[in-house]
């Protein structure tokens, strides 16, 4: 039989349980916030439950700790996801032809409203997508079906506030007979200008600016 050897608790995991032990000492945290907190403490801990796994065929078995899947904050779940997603993404869902990938990016002055309004970043993913279809619409002098992946963060270098988006774009599209037009188009001064324009537009009609802000920032 194998020698039972307990999980060793990570640093980060320490960090977190002495940090929220301080805390709770002198106020109380918002439910949600603690669950998810305690469930990232233990994490693939052994003590609180295993899994059996076992290969149909050969009958060889295994035991595996549960993980808390506490996203953004569990190293070993968040990175797990993103493999997975990765996966899903090169062998299920992108086609096999030419993409791009595209950074986009918010004015400082911006970027609190987001902090306000989490929203904000489904609507900006949308007008994205729209623009970028109307841009090789344009280049191409026809209408094409478009497509992209669109991926929103909150945060930057040294966890820094700052929301921006990576995109995925299928270099061209698709027109109405299903033959693929390609488009190697980059991010020239001619789609900046277009997405200055769109993404003033939008907070200029929700009403989150005014025009005179809009004509600062355009200048």
């Amino acid at each position: 039989m194998g020698t039972y050897i307990p999980h060793r608790e990570g640093v980060i995991q320490t960090i977190v349980r002495e940090s929220l032990i301080r805390y709770q000492a002198y106020a109380k945290p918002p439910e949600d916030i603690l669950t998810r907190l305690e469930e990232f403490i233990g994490c693939a801990d052994w003590s609180k439950g295993v899994a059996r796994i076992r290969c149909p065929d050969c009958g060889y078995s295994y035991f595996r700790p549960f993980s808390c899947k506490v996203f953004h904050l569990c190293p070993s779940c968040d990175q797990k996801r993103t493999s997975l997603y990765a996966e899903y993404l090169a062998e299920d869902l992108l086609l096999d032809l030419p993409h791009r990938q595209f950074v986009f990016t918010i004015p400082k002055i911006l970027r609190p409203y987001f902090r306000s309004d989490k929203r904000l970043f489904g609507e900006v993913s949308k007008l994205i997508f729209s623009l970028l279809s109307e841009f090789f619409s344009l280049a191409a002098g026809q209408e094409l079906l478009c497509a992209c992946v669109v991926s929103y963060q909150s945060f930057g270098e040294f966890a820094r506030f700052h929301p921006h988006w990576h995109v995925l774009v299928l270099e061209g599209g698709f027109t109405r007979y299903d033959r693929f037009v390609y488009l190697p188009i980059g991010a020239d001064d001619g789609m900046l200008k277009v997405w200055q324009a769109a993404i003033l537009s939008l907070f200029l009609r929700k009403e989150l600016i005014g025009q005179t802000r809009v004509n600062m920032l355009k200048d």
